[in-house]
């Protein structure tokens, strides 16, 4: 692994995504520092799902209302058709980010022929980091279960940030035959460059629990459930040298196990319309994520 030595304000700096962005000019981002992150809920909220030949089950894998995975299932989909499961960001911590939010990801997908199943989870700290990842675990076997009952060919799992790493586990632990692939995007692999940082404040992890729920960690894991695996690990070229770091020493890792992966750098966006652009069925990931599941 290779790693920049940074201070712990550094750290902080590095991992403000909102501070990285192209798309928000110096003076705004001093009077509105979040001014990026209501663009980015805008731009979520008006994709929302309005179409009725993109019904919507909703499945719970527990009992509180975070522990739900959506399926957007197009009508007349074949049976067969792959699905991708997507989990959403918010450092494990933001309430106000929800699974219900992500529309856009099944919006995108779905004319190309899958179906998208986006899984919500609670959140820190009312449980512990190690607690939220064995609950995402258990909603994926309650999607990877509506997957197979479908007779879908193929399962991938994605998420951006917080759920690029939790996407990032997922690949590492989960042993479902049909998951055939993930895209991490934007994650999260080494979570102890998070200990020094704000951040941290309602994670509290220190480096050995941190180390523990770390991608980068698993890799015995990885070596046992990924041989056939096909794994595209992203983040955007206008997010920090970090967030570039985590992708890349992840990706070198697996491939030293001899797994399918694939680093892609995408020019010109950030850590926000990274999944923005989803919507247009010519942006690079977009066209990436289609050629992983076979469309």
């Amino acid at each position: 692994m290779s790693w920049t030595p940074r201070s712990d304000e550094e750290l902080d700096h590095q991992y403000d995504c909102s501070r990285w962005t192209k798309r928000v000019d110096a003076e705004t981002m001093r009077t509105d520092p979040d001014r990026i992150v209501t663009i980015h809920l805008d731009a979520l909220k008006k994709n929302e799902i309005t179409d009725a030949s993109i019904p919507c089950e909703v499945l719970s894998y527990d009992e509180s209302d975070r522990q739900k995975v959506a399926v957007y299932v197009p009508k007349n989909l074949p049976k067969d058709a792959p699905v991708l499961i997507f989990i959403h960001g918010g450092y494990w911590q933001a309430h106000f980010v929800t699974h219900d939010l992500f529309q856009i990801v099944a919006k995108a997908f779905a004319p190309f022929g899958a179906a998208v199943a986006l899984l919500g989870y609670n959140l820190c700290p009312d449980v512990t980091m190690s607690t939220l990842v064995e609950q995402v675990l258990t909603g994926i076997d309650k999607a990877v279960e509506f997957a197979a009952q479908r007779g879908s060919r193929g399962v991938y799992v994605a998420g951006v940030s917080a759920g690029g790493h939790l996407a990032a586990m997922v690949l590492a632990k989960s042993s479902h035959k049909l998951i055939k692939g993930g895209v991490p995007i934007s994650g999260l692999h080494d979570v102890r460059r998070l200990v020094p940082t704000t951040i941290n404040k309602p994670l509290y992890l220190n480096d050995d629990t941190a180390w523990e729920v770390s991608p980068l960690n698993q890799l015995d894991s990885y070596k046992k459930n990924c041989v056939d695996r096909k794994i595209l690990i992203t983040y955007g070229m206008n997010e920090s040298p970090e967030f570039a770091d985590q992708s890349s020493n992840l990706n070198q890792a697996l491939k030293n196990l001899g797994i399918d992966s694939v680093l892609l750098p995408v020019p010109d966006v950030d850590h926000f319309n990274i999944i923005e652009n989803l919507i247009d069925p010519e942006f690079l990931l977009t066209k990436e994520i289609v050629k992983l599941m076979g469309l």
